[in-house]
């Protein structure tokens, strides 16, 4: 009887972080999958950094629902490093990734608030219209932008790809 609840005790944690774990995994390898096909990414190369944002995010999935995160993903050719943004009404976590490692600035760096307000919108009308006036910007690295819907254990993923747009008057740098 002892053995077994200090077995219970030993094992159940390791045994909920894994369950954690993997729904994170999940989602994050679903919205590669998406990303691939509709968009032509190279195949995983987000995934890194957004799994490592994700962990960082502490997002628990047991029995959640209703709740929508939002990602925006570039990869910036120049500096041979992914940029990423994942928030929701709560939080938002920005990371950098060079290849090797995957870091956590404390604020943006490379995404504008223009594009954050279209994208937690899910406004892809507006997103095309700033591509079309603003993306004349040489290199023009492509941005992902990706919704994705906490229903239960299932999500339900959608995905954007654009140019990186930027008004002067508007948009500052950070």
């Amino acid at each position: 009887m002892k053995t077994s609840y200090w077995l219970a005790i030993l094992v159940l944690p390791w045994f909920l972080i894994g369950c954690h774990a993997s729904g994170l995994n999940r989602m994050s390898h679903l919205i590669s999958k998406e990303q691939y096909q509709n968009h032509s990414t190279k195949k995983f190369i987000f995934q890194k950094g957004r799994k490592a944002a994700l962990e960082k995010f502490r997002l628990d999935l047991s029995g959640r629902s209703g709740d929508t995160l939002y990602f925006l993903e570039t990869y910036n050719y120049e500096q041979a490093k992914v940029y990423g943004s994942v928030w929701n009404k709560k939080k938002v976590i920005y990371y950098v990734e060079d290849g090797k490692e995957v870091s956590f600035p404390k604020e943006e760096l490379y995404f504008t608030d223009r594009m954050k307000e279209l994208i937690a919108r899910w406004d892809t009308v507006g997103i095309r219209r700033e591509e079309d006036l603003y993306s004349n910007m040489t290199p023009n690295n492509p941005v992902i932008g990706s919704r994705v819907v906490i229903e239960e254990k299932r999500f339900m993923i959608s995905t954007i790809k654009f140019k990186e747009f930027f008004n002067v008057d508007r948009d500052k740098t950070n």
